[in-house]
């Protein structure tokens, strides 16, 4: 019998999922120039941008800091773990770069798929208790 999933599972594995996305959309924020413009012909009041400032104020909406955050947390917890870089892997293959099955990821990374399974859940559940899902399970 295939255990029964909770509501919050398939919620859970969307915020794993979109976690790339959200690199890069901080990575963009992070790259931008922070220098301001300087221009001979400019002056206060000239319509200058003041890009230091913009892009000090600019981050991802709430909702999405706090699911890249889950996420965030869960990779250094799992990282921490015994075998955690083959954890990641399996994980990067079927959440991130949505190359593998699970089975196919179990294949990859030589273990078996019951052991992919419990690193996939294991994953799942540590991502839904950083993000607060979870408040009463340690």
């Amino acid at each position: 019998m295939s255990k029964p999933r909770y509501k919050w599972w398939g919620f859970v594995k969307n915020i794993i999922r979109a976690y790339p996305e959200y690199v890069r959309e901080l990575n963009d924020i992070r790259q931008q120039a922070i220098t301001p413009a300087y221009s001979a012909t400019g002056g206060h009041g000239s319509g200058e941008h003041r890009t230091a400032e913009d892009v000090a104020l600019r981050c991802l909406p709430y909702m999405e800091q706090k699911e890249y955050e889950a996420v965030d947390k869960a990779i250094q917890e799992t990282r921490c773990r015994k075998n955690g870089d083959e954890r990641l892997k399996l994980i990067g293959m079927v959440f991130f770069e949505k190359t593998h099955t699970l089975q196919g990821a179990a294949m990859s990374c030589h273990v078996s798929y019951e052991t992919a399974k419990d690193w996939h859940n294991d994953f799942i559940v540590a991502t839904a208790k950083k993000f607060g899902l979870l408040k009463n399970l340690p």
